[in-house]
């Protein structure tokens, strides 16, 4: 039988059992830190090709606004000779998205009102990235530089976007949703689909649709973009836009 003096020595832990309850703390820093760089590294690819072919649209949208023609060879070439500025780009994105998305998962209405404020923060900022990427051959940073001056430069420190590219692309989301939710309540019976057809059009049309209706919005906005950039540029609209229009969709925010 242990005497009362050998009881705390065997309930005191050894170097061993310190060495496996640290472990699995070491364990989980290793973990976060890998799927941190997963993230990074996934959002970083997915915004890579996103900003490879909206760098060919915009080179394609800027050579027609000076009057000269330009097809898909164009744009993708312009696009690969700016190949290392959009993978700079695309890092500074996806950190920049992680940085938002940490602070927003604290929890507190105050980092989730950061985060808001920050996301819009960093739009404005970089309203203007993809246009002088292609028209001026800049790297990411300063392209941002760039946007924050020309924004600033022409239309004032405090502005309000008014193109309601957001607003097309959620009706045309709430559209293709309820579309779809009508289609499944007529072709359901006892909540089962009897035609695999139908089944088959749910989920492969309505989810096509809504791929094809996001990237046609993107591309809407994108082209309005440049015609803003252009304007800003030139000093007037290119065509079909008008002048008024141009200078209204990004105001100075009055008092």
């Amino acid at each position: 039988m242990a005497s009362g003096a050998d009881a705390p020595a065997a309930l005191a832990p050894t170097a061993d059992d310190s060495g496996d309850s640290a472990l699995p703390q070491q364990d989980q820093r290793i973990i976060d830190a890998a799927l941190v760089t997963v993230f990074v590294v996934l959002y970083a690819f997915v915004f890579f090709i996103f900003t490879f072919f909206n760098v060919a649209l915009v080179a394609c949208v800027l050579r027609i606004f000076d009057g000269v023609p330009a097809g898909l060879g164009y744009g993708l070439g312009v696009a690969v000779q700016r190949l290392p500025a959009i993978i700079g780009w695309s890092l500074i994105v996806a950190l920049v998205g992680m940085a938002l998305k940490i602070i927003e998962s604290r929890g507190s209405i105050f980092t989730r009102y950061l985060a808001i404020f920050g996301s819009i923060a960093w739009g404005l900022a970089t309203f203007f990235v993809f246009p002088i990427m292609v028209a001026e051959n800049q790297g990411p940073i300063r392209s941002i530089r760039g946007s924050v001056s020309l924004i600033k430069g022409v239309w004032g420190k405090f502005i309000v976007v008014n193109i309601g590219t957001r607003s097309l692309l959620g009706l045309s989301l709430f559209l293709i949703g309820g579309s779809a939710m009508l289609f499944a309540s007529l072709t359901t019976q006892n909540n089962v689909m009897t035609s695999g057809r139908d089944v088959a059009i749910l989920f492969t049309v309505f989810p096509g649709l809504a791929v094809i209706a996001l990237l046609c919005i993107s591309a809407i906005s994108t082209i309005a973009h440049v015609a803003l950039y252009y304007y800003a540029r030139e000093k007037q609209a290119p065509p079909p836009y008008d002048d008024v229009v141009l200078q209204n969709a990004i105001r100075p925010k009055r008092a």
